[in-house]
Order: structure tokens, then sequence, then C-alpha cells
């Protein structure tokens, strides 16, 4: 459901066949690939000949996750798509074989739209910054990267960092780690006139205003292992935006569709009157201060708001972390850590029962990030095999790095079926029994 909802087909690779076993997944991306189970052999042939020894490079990796690798291939019908493939070697139960599982992408569109950006860039080079109508037509956005990667954070203090003259970046990072950065680039959209002046955009004479923003996180590698320095210029961010449309009645209509046949799948009715439901949340509150009962209303608002809040913060690769999306701050309390205690498992308590898979992806995805790391944790501090948890961790990364007695995360041994709970959850509301065989291969208990 994961690779449906994210575009992608799943595929397996068997070295003792030489075969490729295709899973399922998106069915734009399944049709490209008539033949379920194919030899290599008949595969290769399909392969553009320059990608050929980029393909056997990706099916033989031996390390457990290859970077994003970019291949051309020729379908039946539609001639050549661009795609991008990568793979995980993953090991089947505890002490079972291991096999090769991919995911593939077609970015055939996306290429496309790339390149039309990338013409469009290259034509506007005059300088200017003044704009009429900005329409359906793809134009350069106004806040974009700067011309050198920012390396200490005396540099990332300037906030927007002046570009070509007429450019910007708005960049953020940790203080505390100079291989951390945040590149955040916003297009502006509007029927008036744009100026940037030291480092501050003004629009005037406009009737409307959109505001079109993407973020990066560069911490030090890229998509696989390649130096976040080399992708800086590359003007990645300005690239997905000058291909976005600019209707914002489009743009909403393609987020309603998808928001809200997700959030829709459960109700939750207490019976609140319609009266009560249109009121502002403001007026609910009041309203509970001063009475002695609930207000129905305004706890069917609070379920709905923390449905909302899990969507908005969850995505294929990502669970909410400490503070979820709404903080409104770049200098959050904790570092916005993921802390593998009550907290995260609080925060994506309701994606299996409030049938939200989508939301729940992301956090499957991680632990499945963290499960050597943990097994590592287990062996180096107690000598023993299973796994235990880290009390906190800022990405994909597991290791108990800070051991203290104000927080000794090291005595959690509990930690990690805590997290694992979820996993059997699924299988008790879905009957889909892929995560309970990851519960029964990592439950091993810890022994002292």
């Amino acid at each position: 459901m994961a690779t449906t909802a994210g575009d992608l087909g799943l595929w397996m690779y068997s070295s003792r066949e030489h075969s490729l076993e295709w899973l399922g997944g998106a069915p734009a991306v399944a049709d490209l690939f008539p033949d379920p189970t194919a030899p290599l052999s008949r595969v290769m042939p399909s392969v553009h000949p320059d990608d050929r020894g980029a393909l056997q490079q990706l099916v033989s990796s031996v390390s457990a996750r290859s970077p994003w690798t970019r291949l051309r291939y020729l379908t039946e019908h539609d001639g050549w798509h661009e795609l991008a493939a990568q793979t995980l070697r993953i090991q089947l139960g505890y002490g079972g074989p291991e096999r090769i599982f991919g995911v593939v992408r077609d970015d055939t569109k996306y290429e496309k739209r790339k390149k039309r950006a990338r013409a469009a860039l290259a034509a506007d080079e005059d300088g200017t910054v003044t704009d009429g109508a900005d329409t359906e037509a793809i134009g350069s956005p106004t806040v974009a990267p700067s011309t050198t990667y920012p390396t200490t954070y005396s540099d990332w203090q300037n906030g927007l960092l002046a570009g070509n003259g007429k450019q910007g970046v708005i960049v953020f990072g940790n203080p505390r780690n100079d291989t951390v950065v945040f590149e955040g680039v916003t297009r502006i959209v509007t029927d008036g006139t744009k100026t940037l002046s030291n480092g501050q955009v003004t629009v005037s004479n406009a009737s409307y205003v959109l505001l079109l923003s993407l973020t990066q996180r560069y911490n030090g590698t890229y998509n696989g292992g390649v130096p976040a320095e080399q992708e800086w210029n590359k003007n990645l961010l300005q690239q997905k935006l000058a291909g976005l449309s600019t209707n914002y009645q489009t743009l909403l209509n393609r987020h309603v569709a998808k928001h809200s046949a997700i959030f829709n799948r459960v109700s939750f009715d207490l019976g609140a009157t319609p009266a009560d439901r249109a009121k502002s949340t403001e007026q609910l509150l009041a309203e509970q201060k001063s009475s002695s009962t609930p207000v129905p209303a305004l706890y069917e608002r609070m379920f709905y708001a923390g449905r909302y809040h899990l969507l908005g913060s969850s995505n294929e690769t990502a669970a909410p972390d400490l503070l979820g999306n709404w903080t409104g701050d770049s200098n959050v309390g904790w570092d916005g850590y993921y802390h593998l205690d009550a907290n995260l498992n609080l925060q994506i308590s309701s994606g299996n029962i409030g049938s939200m898979p989508e939301a729940m992806a992301g956090y499957f995805w991680l632990n499945q990030q963290w499960q050597k790391d943990f097994e590592t944790n287990a062996k180096k501090l107690f000598g023993t095999r299973g796994m235990l948890t880290g009390g906190n961790t800022p990405n994909a990364e597991g290791l108990i790095s800070n051991i203290n007695y104000d927080y000794p995360y090291q005595y959690v041994t509990g930690g990690e079926s805590w997290l694992l709970y979820p996993f059997w959850e699924y299988y008790e509301t879905t009957g889909d029994r892929t995560r309970a065989k990851r519960v029964r291969r990592s439950s091993e208990p810890l022994h002292h």
C-alpha cells in the first residue's frame, strides 16, 4: 500500500536464478513490466546500453541499501522511460536467507518538466525581479539557492544569503553540527511587482500572492551518499517548484483528493449538534471552560485535529518527530528528535486503528533503519543478541551515543517491545502478516 501511495513499484531479485520478480505497487509502474517474473537476460536488452552496467551493479550490490540509480528503459508501447531504482538487501527471518528487494519509480514526466524548467531558467537572465501575471507558465522562483554552499554556522546566521542579485536562499542549520543544514526555497506567484532588497522580498500592487515552498535537509549526504555540497548548487528545489502548477484551485484539488480519501475513512460522532460543530475552536474551548460536563463538539474536533496533524506530519520515510510540523520555529525544543519512549508511541498510536497506513509507512520504515544500530547497542553494551533502543535520535540512526545517569537510556531494555507493538497492531487491524513477521524476529529478549 505504501508503494502504491508513493507511485513506486516493488521487485525482488534472485541472484541464484538471475531473475526479477515483480511484487506489485503502483499500477502505472507495474504496467511497464508485463511479465511478473523474467530472467535478467530478458530485461537487460530493454535497458539503454549506457545504463546496463549500472543495472548489473545495482542487483549485485553488497551494501544494505544502494543509492538511487537512473536507468533508461524501453517499453513496448510508449518508448523510452526514465526510471530510478534502489535496492535493499534484507535477511528473511532470524538467520534466514538474504534477498535483494528493490523499488522503482517512473521519473519520465518529472525529467521532462525538469528539462523545461532548466530551459526557462536559462532564458531568464535579464536580472529583473518584476513580474506581471504569473500563470501556468514555468517561471523562475524569486528565492533560490545561494551560489556558495554554506560551510560554517556564521554563514547560516545570515538567514537569507545573497545570490546573484536577483535570488537568495533561506538557510537554517544546527549550530552544534556544521554538517547539517536546511535549504528552503519559496516561489512567489503574483500579478503584482516583486522586488528583492537587503534580503527581503516585497510585493506591491497585487490582487493575489501565492507562495510555493519546499525544503531540503542536507546532513553531509544526499540521496544515498552523494555529498550535500555537490547537490547544493544544482537548483533541485527550484526545478521542482518551477514545474508546479501556479493555479491555486488546481493545487488545492490535488491535495484534497489525496488527503480527504485518507482522512474520511473514519468518523467520530458524539451526537454534537450541527450548530455546535459549526462553532470555532475558540468558542468551544470557552464553553468547555465554563461547563461541568463535556462539550461533544469539542471532543469531536480534537479527534479530527489529531488525524489531521498525524497525516500532515507523516510521509513514507518519516513519522512525526517529537514536535511534528507545527512549531513555527527553526530552533525547536529537544532539537525535534525522535524520543523512543511514550512520545513517539503516542504520536502514532492512532495510525493503525484509525485506518491510516499511509501515515504509518514512515514509522515502519524508520524502525527498519534503526534495527542494525539497536542490535549493535545490545551487543556492545550488554553482550547480548536482540535489540536495545536508543533514548532519542535525530533521524535514521539508532546508536546510543550519549550515556549518562540523568537519562540512562542504556537500561531501557523494554524499549524495543514498545516500538514493535504497532507492528503487531498492524496485523491485528489489517490481517497482513508482513509486519507481524518482523515482530517475531525482533522480539528476542535481552539476556543479562
